[in-house]
Formats: structure tokens, sequence, C-alpha cells
């Protein structure tokens, strides 16, 4: 037998290219060559506003009450700016962390929204729907689709067993009262999954994980329907995936 079938996966660099082949050589004529383009992007002055607000009830088994806070169709927008950081911690050696400076534009997303009211961790939920990336002149570049939760801390301390699991960033309720009229503020952490429509990228798909806060308008259960909107501020990390250049 050739060292050729023995290998099971061989990673080749090709023009700055990660092509992955699998198991043998038919597989490896058919694993697509793929450029990897990391980007990093602030999503600050972004708000969630409009949509179809209710506060349904119910009554579970145990005969407890279920009150939650929901809301279809609200607009989740905003600007995603480059971020000017840099790899690593060596001043004389440093990389952007963002390889796509070109790839910003507007966030523009239409969302469905579930948040809790009735238990002592008030103000857990979640939110989905589908977005656009919208270019300075108004055009749509790329499309795709949102999933995110809030109010709920996965910066905590891990307590699996071995050294260096985690620290403490955040505890797993991330929601407080912060002002006396009961606005809140909500952390929340999601990912895009998306592709390119069009631009130097066009073709290409991305993923991407956000994390930030809302502040929201409420009272003593947790948040309410918005008044005018809730403000977000967060960041955006993320990856392109594109196909390498014939």
């Amino acid at each position: 037998m050739t060292r050729r079938k023995r290998t099971s996966a061989v990673v080749a660099l090709l023009s700055g290219c990660a092509l992955l082949l699998l198991a043998g050589p038919a597989a490896a004529q058919d694993a697509p060559a793929i450029c990897l383009y990391a980007f990093s992007k602030n999503l600050c002055s972004a708000s969630l506003s409009g949509g179809t607000w209710g506060l349904p009830f119910c009554t579970t088994g145990g005969g407890t009450g279920c009150n939650n806070l929901f809301g279809n169709s609200a607009a989740f927008r905003g600007p995603l700016t480059n971020h000017g950081g840099r790899c690593g911690e060596d001043p004389l050696a440093l990389a952007p962390c963002d390889e796509a400076p070109d790839f910003i534009g507007t966030l523009d997303a239409t969302v469905d929204v579930r948040t809790q009211r009735h238990t002592p961790c008030k103000a857990r939920g979640s939110w989905d729907g589908s977005f656009r990336l919208i270019d300075p002149t108004g055009v749509a570049f790329a499309n795709g689709n949102l999933v995110a939760t809030m109010g709920m801390g996965t910066h905590r301390k891990s307590e699996c067993t071995g050294p260096s699991c985690g620290h403490q960033c955040e505890s797993c309720h991330d929601a407080q009262v912060v002002s006396h009229n009961y606005d809140w503020q909500i952390g929340s952490e999601g990912t895009l999954k998306g592709r390119v429509l069009a631009g130097r990228y066009a073709g290409c798909t991305f993923t991407a994980s956000f994390q930030g806060d809302f502040t929201a308008n409420g009272d003593s259960r947790g948040p309410q329907t918005p008044n005018s909107d809730w403000r977000y501020c967060g960041t955006l990390e993320g990856v392109l995936e594109c196909p390498c250049p014939q």
C-alpha cells in the first residue's frame, strides 16, 4: 500500500488557499478550494424598533403563570464599522484582525423577539430573523439569517474539571435594571450566516458571531414594548469563505 493511500487527510496550501483532501483521490478531486478572510467589526448605534408586540399569558400544568413579551417583524438596524485592533501581543509583529476592511455596510434585519417576564431571572429569551447588508448607496450586497439569545451570559466560569477551564466574566443571567425608570441592560449573543451577492466578495459565504447589550425600557418584571427603540451596542467577528481564484 502506498503512502498516499494510507493518508486519510492531507492539508495543502495552494496560492494562499486552504485545500482539504479527505479520504483518498476521489474525494480530493471534489473538495473545493477556498480562501478565508477574517473580519472584525463594531456594531455601535444599532437599535430594535417597530413590529407588533404583545404580552401573552398562559397557565402551566403546575398552576403557575407563564408571562412573556413577544415582538413580531421588528426592525434591527445598525452600521458595521471597521475595528482597528490587531492580532497578538508583540507591537512589532502585529497583523490587523480585520482582513476585509471593505466589507462594511448597514446591518438591516427583520426579527421576532421572545423574552421572559415571569421568572426570577427575567429578560432571558431569544430573537431571530433574516438580514441584509446594505452599502452606502442603499443597495443590498449580502443577505442571510440571524439567530441570537438575550439575557444569557455564556462568558461565565465553566464547571468542567481541569486547569484553566474558563473565567468568570459574566453570570448565567446577563440582564439587570440600570435606572430608577426601570431601563434594562440585557446582554445578547448571536450568529449571522450569509452569502455575498455583489462587490469584491461576491460568491463568498460568511459566518459571524456578535455580542453586546440592549438598553430597553421596562418595568419591575422585565423589558416592555419599545417606547421608540431598544438601543444596542456591541462587536462582531467573522470569516468570509471565498472560492479560490482560478
